[in-house]
C-alpha cells in the first residue's frame, strides 16, 4: 500500500503517526522515519519511544533555535548527508519486510527542498 499525504499546512504529520498508531494497535511492527526534523523541538518523539511496535527514526540537523525562536530555511552540507542517510534507513526498512507499514515524514518537503532527488524518492 502507498498512502501518501500532500498539502499545505498542518495535518500530514499527524495523520502519518495517527496511521503508525493504529498499526501498532493491532498488533503489527511500524517505524516511522522522520526526514530533515533533527533537534529535541518535536515532541512527538517523547510519546512515540514509550509505544510498543513503534520505531522512530528522526534525521536532519537542528532546524529551529528554541531560545531565539527562529526556524533555520537556508541548507546547509549536512542537511543533505542527514537526507541521505533517511533515504538510506528507509530503503534498509523496505527490505527487511518486517514493517507493516512505514511512515516517511517530510520526505517529499525534502525532495522539494532539493536534499534529496527525485528519482531516490521513486526508489523508496
Amino acid at each position: 500500500m502507498l498512502f501518501i499525504l500532500t498539502g499545505n499546512g498542518k495535518g500530514k504529520t499527524t495523520s502519518g503517526i495517527g496511521q503508525a498508531i493504529r498499526s501498532a494497535g493491532w498488533g503489527y511492527k511500524t517505524a516511522i522515519v522522520f526526514f530533515d526534523k533533527g533537534g529535541s523541538f518535536y515532541g512527538e518523539q517523547k510519546i512515540l519511544e514509550k509505544i510498543p511496535k513503534i520505531d522512530a527514526y528522526r534525521y536532519g540537523l537542528k532546524r529551529f533555535d528554541e531560545t531565539k525562536q527562529e526556524f533555520r530555511f537556508k541548507n546547509e552540507p549536512g542537511d543533505f548527508e542527514e537526507a541521505e542517510k533517511a533515504a538510506k534507513k528507509t530503503l534498509e526498512l523496505l527490505k527487511n519486510k518486517d514493517y507493516f507499514l512505514i511512515v516517511c515524514d517530510e520526505i517529499l518537503n525534502v525532495m522539494n527542498l532539493g536534499l534529496l532527488d527525485e528519482k531516490k524518492v521513486e526508489e523508496i
